[in-house]
């Protein structure tokens, strides 16, 4: 398995949300309550928990979100720029600071340089995202973003 995992609960909210690269869990690894504030999060690399943080009602955490559809963005942006054919999974990692700036992004998995290049720059120019709340308070959140490239000769 490559790219975004996410599971459900019985009423359609994300209840665990992360990225498998090569089969096993990678990266940031999210559990929501059904409020859909953060239950848990775990940072994976090569299958293994580097770290694990839980949050209680105490000390929720709200993810930080775009206020706008990110994966038609980005797609629109790439197709706009008519890059060569090209196909396959992307993930990224980036951070939203407090103002809700996409700051240091990251090609986790990437296609090839000409479109890699691309997404960094469209990730740079994108539009502010709500950013993150802990304890009521704007905080800096790294996130993982997976989407589907696909273009037609």
């Amino acid at each position: 398995m490559n790219g975004l995992y996410q599971e459900y609960d019985s009423q359609g909210r994300i209840y665990v949300r992360g990225n498998y690269i090569q089969g096993a869990k990678e990266g940031d690894w999210y559990t929501f309550w059904s409020d859909s504030t953060l239950a848990d999060h775990r940072i994976y690399s090569n299958g293994s928990t580097v770290s694990y943080e839980q949050f209680s009602v105490n000390n929720q955490v709200f993810k930080a979100r775009p206020g706008f559809n990110f994966t038609y963005y980005m797609l629109k942006y790439l197709r706009n720029l008519n890059l060569p054919p090209a196909h396959g999974s992307v993930i990224v990692a980036f951070t939203i600071t407090v103002d809700g700036m996409l700051t240091k992004p990251e090609i986790i998995m990437g296609i090839n340089s000409d479109l890699d290049k691309a997404i960094l720059e469209g990730i740079k120019n994108s539009p502010k995202w709500v950013s993150a709340k802990k304890d009521n308070k704007r905080i800096e959140q790294r996130l993982m973003f997976a989407f589907e490239y696909d273009t037609k000769d």
